[in-house]
């Protein structure tokens, strides 16, 4: 009896290790998504309210939508490239006149754009894998131990 819910742990145990990788895959895209949104949204800004640099970020901090891209939390989804990408755009944001601005924001929206569906591709070919050998694993190590 003790052995059957070893084994039950143990299959649970993995197949939650692999649920939480699959879920870590998907919440990275989600986040790209809305790196991606940011900043087209700041593109608008910049165009029709002309807002300076420390104006941009403390809107987009107020903003529900787009405040946890500025936690901690989110450094640690989001690869070190695609971080640096935000940070060099909130960094370079009120360096030129507002078409500068414009071309400096669809630069940086289209490379964001293409991480994004690189993303959305690595989600659709692993999410199902890490589940699924999540579970395998729990059940071969279950098998063995019995």
């Amino acid at each position: 009896m003790l052995r059957l819910a070893g084994c039950l742990m143990l299959i649970i145990s993995c197949s939650f290790c692999g649920y939480e990788l699959s879920s870590r895959l998907r919440r990275h895209t989600v986040y790209l998504k809305k790196a991606v949104s940011m900043l087209k949204v700041s593109g608008e800004l910049i165009r029709f309210r002309r807002l300076k640099k420390d104006e941009l970020i403390s809107e987009l901090r107020s903003d529900i939508r787009f405040s946890e891209l500025f936690s901690p939390d989110c450094k640690s989804l989001l690869r070190p490239e695609e971080s640096k990408l935000i940070d060099a755009f909130l960094s370079s944001v009120g360096t030129t006149d507002c078409e500068g601005q414009q071309a400096m924001t669809e630069l940086y929206v289209s490379e964001l754009e293409r991480a994004y569906s690189a993303s959305k591709e690595e989600e659709k070919n692993k999410c199902r894998v890490y589940e699924v050998l999540g579970f395998a694993a729990g059940a071969f190590l279950s098998v063995m131990f019995i």
